[in-house]
Formats: C-alpha cells, sequence, structure tokens
C-alpha cells in the first residue's frame, strides 16, 4: 500500500470540500487511476484531458505511478488578463 497526500486547489477544493486528503491506495496505482477514484468520489466535472497532473511539486504523466508519501495535485486550466 502506498499513503499520500492530495492537495486541492480552485474547483477541487470547492467540491471536496478539503483542502487536502491523505490517502492510501494500492501499490501500481497511477495518477489516472487516483483522479477517476477521486472524480466519482467528489464528483469532480473536468475530464483528465483538461487537467495537469503534478506529484512532488513536479508537473507529470497521467501514466506515472504514485511514490509512497508523494503529495499529489490535479492543475486546471486557468485564464488571466
Amino acid at each position: 500500500m502506498v499513503n499520500i497526500k492530495v492537495l486541492y486547489f480552485a474547483e477541487f477544493k470547492v467540491r471536496a470540500g478539503l483542502d487536502c486528503e491523505p490517502l492510501t491506495v494500492a501499490n501500481g496505482t497511477t495518477l489516472a487511476a487516483l483522479y477517476q477514484l477521486l472524480a466519482n468520489k467528489h464528483g469532480f466535472p473536468l475530464d483528465s484531458h483538461r487537467i495537469r497532473p503534478a506529484m512532488n511539486a513536479q508537473f507529470c504523466q497521467w501514466a506515472d505511478v504514485l511514490t509512497n508519501q508523494a503529495e499529489v495535485a490535479f492543475i486546471q486550466p486557468v485564464s488571466g488578463g
């Protein structure tokens, strides 16, 4: 098992009702699988192709496997002026 901490920002934070969430997931869990689990749990509306996954403050690929004690975030698109 792998222990991680998910950090929530923007709409993810609102939907989850949390700033962060500790989770334990199976060995070999990918960022894609984690996002699907969280989207189902919290009702996240965005498809993964519109989001950038990050682990330990580094952008990652969806197929990357979670590491023990990792901090994970899913970064939504932003706009500015």
